[in-house]
């Protein structure tokens, strides 16, 4: 009984220590507003490749400062808005269907649009826009031009698709039903 007494204290004196305690992560915590945390995984992502120590320190000022301030006004906002007006649950869903739809319509895009300009494409291009053009321009500027028209152009029929596509699917498979007489 003593012996198993002498264990019980060493026992409990060894689990107090540090020692046996698992060790602490290395993400630094750089702010702190109330009981929100920002720590330095957080912020990982915001520094592009081959930033300078100088531009690195005062890009992280900038975000600290900004999320503190963003921390503040919510906290702020959520003491004085009444009840349905902090109701943004509406609002986030909208926003969270609109962002994924444009996410995939992006990504859709990116697999299938063909982004080659031959030299007959230029041509005819510059044939076609002849008249309101007053200078004739290089290869490059056509090129140029011919992207931000002729690209767009192809960009907007392919987000069309995907989109009609989409819907008449959810029709056809009865996952979209529509209550409105005509």
């Amino acid at each position: 009984m003593k012996n198993l007494m002498y264990i019980l204290i060493a026992a409990l004196l060894l689990s107090s220590c540090d020692y046996f305690m698992p060790k602490q992560s290395h993400d630094k915590l750089l702010a702190k507003v109330d009981d929100k945390e920002l720590r330095l995984s957080d912020v990982q992502e915001i520094f592009p490749n081959g930033i300078s120590h100088k531009d690195s320190v005062e890009l992280l000022k900038s975000y600290i400062n900004n999320w503190a301030r963003k921390c503040v006004m919510a906290a702020e906002a959520e003491k004085h808005l009444d009840n349905n007006r902090k109701d943004i649950s509406q609002e986030l869903n909208d926003y969270k269907m609109s962002l994924l739809a444009y996410r995939y319509e992006m990504q859709y895009v990116e697999k299938r649009l063909n982004t080659s300009v031959t030299e007959q494409d230029l041509q005819d291009y510059h044939k076609q826009n002849a008249e309101n053009d007053e200078t004739p321009y290089t290869a490059e500027q056509l090129k140029e031009r011919y992207y931000t028209t002729i690209i767009n152009k192809r960009r907007l029929e392919l987000i069309n698709k995907i989109e009609n596509e989409a819907y008449n699917e959810a029709i056809d498979n009865k996952r979209l039903k529509i209550y409105i007489n005509e």
